[in-house]
């Protein structure tokens, strides 16, 4: 969702810069540069260190303390007694083959709707449509029209994600 949301940003700024001298070199700073640099600085702090994490390498202290603030204390003790079990009952680490050939049937045919997903997506063209839809509009119409429709595009894409993943996830689950 947060990729649409970052794609449709970046409509907005090429349909602001349209017309301007030089444009595209204004729309790589703007929609690449600048705002990975200062998420980075402005968020990074503000991460916490993985509870999961901290509690596989000992510091059971400071993975309840950090889960506690992200979900509350019932439920980081709950969690961690979670890991704790499961933690007992892991040692395999499955290797390519098991991953990419897996005798359980669901197993296997997750993957194979994963891979047919991403493959088909990537046949039907959505990404280069996306990509190049500013340009393949100002063949047809004014570059600000162009740029200004692929934004329209953008938000309408942004509202339909948005919408089929916070109903979808909690009217059907996973």
């Amino acid at each position: 969702m947060f990729l649409v949301l970052g794609i449709t940003v970046g409509y907005g700024f090429n349909a602001l810069l349209a017309g301007i001298p030089n444009d595209w070199r204004w729309m790589i700073a703007i929609g690449a540069v600048l705002p990975s640099v200062a998420l980075c600085i402005m968020v990074l702090p503000l991460i916490p260190e993985s509870p999961r994490w901290t509690m596989l390498h000992g510091d059971r202290a400071l993975a309840e303390d950090t889960l506690a603030s992200l979900v509350g204390p019932d439920e980081a003790a709950d969690m961690l007694r979670q890991w704790s079990s499961q933690d007992k009952h892991a040692g395999h680490v499955a290797t390519w083959s098991e991953v990419l050939c897996a005798p359980e049937g669901h197993r296997r045919q997750a993957l194979l709707a994963a891979l047919g997903i991403a493959v088909f997506g990537i046949c039907g063209g959505i990404t280069i449509t996306g990509n190049y839809a500013g340009m393949i509009l100002a063949s047809e119409m004014p570059k600000t029209t162009a740029y200004a429709w692929t934004v329209v595009f953008g938000v309408g894409r942004l509202f339909t994600l948005t919408i089929s993943v916070f109903y979808g996830l909690d009217h059907f689950g996973r």
